[in-house]
């Protein structure tokens, strides 16, 4: 009776206690000693408990039950949207208040993104009752990962509960190294959800015309938008602040998305640049 007998004796809560303390590395090599181990930690209960232990109760009830108990209808959420003609005119009727930059509505990347401005538009004119939610099979066949091996999570055998902690463990960014030529990026594939906007910016003698228009727009769901002037860029400069992250809005995803960010302007800014662009899940 050894010691790593006594170890496999111990109730699963208990493992389930220890493992909050431990690296994911730590856990995956743990799996890989026994069999009882490699059961243990690829159970739904144990990714359960894990994501409620580290992203609190209120976000992991929405990612574990709430956005698979709920649906919502084609029709609310202008999934077959209507003539070429009604589309544009709609389109260009939307508000400066609502959103200033407005690229022109023709075929290719301009248009999904007008189509996205468009549906966000009317969520926000019209209480439909949307809901965040999705199927756990679009969850599994469409679930993207940035850090992590996507064939080897999105394998069958990989319980729904491990592919959820993933997802809300993995950080979800877009690079720029070009800002004066890159002015959007997508996120493809996002999951329902809250997410933080978060962008690092460097400044280096700002210049702006009018207002600069930091978006973030999923395709069903509700943007973020924020603009700064050249009096915002003056402070930051003033107060040393040449290098910084910036909490841009946060945006609510209702189904799977792709999210469309950009700095906005009708005239390029000059000594603007980012380096990248993340989506941060919040509660």
């Amino acid at each position: 009776y050894d010691i790593r007998e006594m170890w496999l004796q111990l109730p699963d809560l208990v493992w389930y206690h220890i493992s909050q303390s431990m690296s994911l590395n730590d856990i995956s090599h743990l799996s890989e000693t026994s069999k009882a181990f490699h059961h243990l930690i690829n159970c739904d209960m144990f990714w359960t408990n894990l994501i409620r232990v580290k992203y609190g109760r209120q976000l992991s009830k929405r990612h574990t039950v709430e956005i698979f108990a709920n649906s919502n209808q084609d029709k609310d959420l202008y999934r077959t949207l209507q003539t070429e003609k009604n589309e544009r005119d709609e389109f260009c009727s939307i508000p400066d208040n609502y959103i200033i930059y407005k690229p022109p509505f023709h075929n290719g990347p301009e248009k999904d993104y007008g189509l996205a401005l468009l549906r966000s538009y009317r969520f926000f004119t019209q209480n439909n009752g949307i809901k965040m939610a999705i199927s756990r099979d679009q969850f599994r066949m469409n679930v993207q990962y940035s850090r992590f091996n996507n064939e080897l999570l999105n394998a069958h055998c990989v319980v729904l509960s491990k592919l959820i902690f993933f997802y809300l463990y993995d950080k979800k960014r877009q690079s720029c190294f070009e800002s004066r030529t890159c002015r959007q990026r997508v996120f493809s594939c996002v999951m329902p959800g809250k997410y933080n906007v978060i962008w690092l910016l460097k400044l280096s003698k700002p210049r702006v015309v009018d207002e600069v228009e930091f978006c973030a727009v999923p395709d069903y769901g509700r943007l973020a938008r924020t603009r700064w002037s050249q009096r915002i860029f003056d402070e930051k400069v003033q107060h040393g602040t040449n290098s910084f992250f910036e909490i841009m809005g946060t945006i609510t995803v209702y189904e799977i998305s792709n999210v469309h960010v950009g700095m906005m302007n009708w005239v390029i800014p000059e000594g603007i640049a980012w380096d990248y662009v993340e989506l941060k899940i919040v509660a």
